[in-house]
């Protein structure tokens, strides 16, 4: 039972973590085609925000 209970915590972990991953690298995605496009102010943001997506992901 303990053996189930821990790989569906590891489970629900990597499925989070990717997920976190994903949102992230889509915002990278998003603000390039924005700084791309001459568009700075929101792309720093996207910037930023994704940052504190991959230092959340580390300290977690």
């Amino acid at each position: 039972m303990l053996l189930i209970v821990l790989i569906a915590m590891l489970l629900a972990g990597l499925i989070i973590g990717i997920i976190l991953l994903g949102i992230q690298l889509w915002m990278l995605t998003v603000a390039l085609n924005q700084y791309l496009q001459g568009q700075t102010t929101g792309s720093w943001q996207l910037v930023i925000i994704s940052g504190l997506v991959l230092i959340g992901g580390i300290i977690v």
